[in-house]
């Protein structure tokens, strides 16, 4: 489980490929269903030709100027393996509440951080997963929130209380992207297993929708609720038509085969018309979701990690390896705005009112950023419980 956890941090954080993988022991469940056609889970092999540096074989020592009282926990798989510092505090998404009161962050201790949005303060922490949180998302009534885990895990809690609601075991690796509709009756889920899978809520059943060659990064619901879309590190985005889905016959998924590195997110613009994906081909590429015609590409100056659009459909957020979060105007080919961040940016999510972005990034930071027009202005900077406070003599 422990080398499992971070290998996905090191993948997800930093966009370095990964091979395969073990299956990894499930925690206790309240459900515990078999999907349709799970294929069998192979022993875990070193990728091919794969070796560390000699640099990277010993870990760097921690003797950062921290005021806390002991040092952060260090994660040291993916601490060797990139040869720098990697912590569990580290922040792998954030996602804001429909109705905009609350800001959610999930982290690599499997926690979930909630603040208030408004007066930005923690309001309280859930501990979703044994380790990392990788995805989670709200009920469309902010009255629940799902989530993704590096324990094989898709769970629901209550908001009223923290507390845990429902468990569910469908996948066999860890699951990096949760998604539900809006009556609250279909979860939808994407892991490491290279599947997706589709759980009625109402009637417990789990259905294999699709499957990738490789690891799923993420999946995204359009708004209209028509379609969904799961990243792969195939480098390839698929598109399913949800009515197909339950009103057969089943269309065929689209497959977006544009991105030549992994992909690591897909997002649709509010109009459902348009998706954005990002990953380590350091491009954000605008196309249509119907036909897969590509319409638009910004070049990115590090591995892309979260990608989202405006309220208006008419620019996009970008947050990659290098720490800038950048604004692109759609038609413009230029940059409208940048924001250099400490760390790398793990994922983004804009305000319900789409006058803020919010992102946060591997060194355990929560950073929103208010839209003034058509560029970015004032940020606010939160660091996570757990995250040290760093001291003027503390190297950024």
């Amino acid at each position: 489980m422990r080398f499992l956890c971070c290998c996905c941090v090191l993948l997800n954080l930093m966009g370095c490929p990964k091979g395969p993988d073990s299956s990894t022991s499930q925690g206790p469940t309240s459900k515990d269903t078999t999907p349709q056609e799970m294929p069998p889970v192979s022993d875990a092999t070193p990728e091919s030709g794969s070796t560390l540096s000699p640099e990277a074989s010993s870990l760097p020592e921690i003797d950062w100027n921290l005021n806390v009282q002991e040092q952060p926990e260090l994660d040291v798989v993916a601490t060797a393996i990139v040869d720098k510092p990697i912590y569990t505090y580290a922040a792998k998404t954030v996602t804001y509440s429909p109705d905009g009161k609350l800001i959610a962050v999930g982290t690599g201790q499997g926690k979930v951080h909630l603040y208030d949005s408004q007066s930005h303060e923690h309001v309280r922490t859930i501990q979703a997963h044994e380790n990392w949180a990788f995805d989670l998302v709200f009920s469309v009534d902010s009255q629940q929130i799902y989530t993704g885990g590096g324990d094989n895990l898709s769970k629901i809690w209550n908001m009223s209380d923290g507390k845990e609601s429902n468990s569910f075991a469908d996948h066999l690796e860890d699951v990096h992207g949760v998604a539900v509709n809006g009556a609250g009756e279909l979860l939808f889920s994407g892991a490491d297993d290279m599947q997706v899978l589709m759980r009625s809520l109402k009637d417990e059943t789990v259905t294999v929708i699709g499957k990738h060659d490789l690891q799923v990064t993420g999946v995204s619901l359009s708004p209209d609720e028509t379609l969904l879309a799961s990243s792969s590190r195939d480098n390839t985005v698929k598109i399913f038509d949800l009515k197909s889905l339950q009103e057969p016959p089943v269309k065929e998924p689209l497959t977006f085969k544009n991105h030549t590195a992994h992909v690591l997110s897909a997002a649709f613009s509010h109009d459902s018309q348009k998706v954005v994906s990002i990953g380590n081909d350091m491009v954000a590429r605008i196309w249509d979701p119907k036909t897969g015609k590509e319409l638009e590409t910004f070049k990115l100056l590090g591995y892309g990690y979260a990608a989202i659009f405006s309220k208006d459909d008419q620019a996009i957020f970008t947050g990659t390896s290098d720490g800038l979060l950048h604004m692109f105007k759609l038609g413009t080919q230029e940059s409208a705005g940048s924001l250099q961040l400490k760390s790398d940016i793990s994922d983004l999510s804009l305000s319900p009112e789409g006058d803020e972005v919010a992102a946060v990034t591997s060194g355990g930071e929560l950073i929103l950023v208010k839209i003034s027009g058509d560029s970015l202005s004032q940020e606010t900077r939160i660091e996570l419980p757990g995250a040290p406070r760093k001291t003027e003599n503390t190297p950024e």
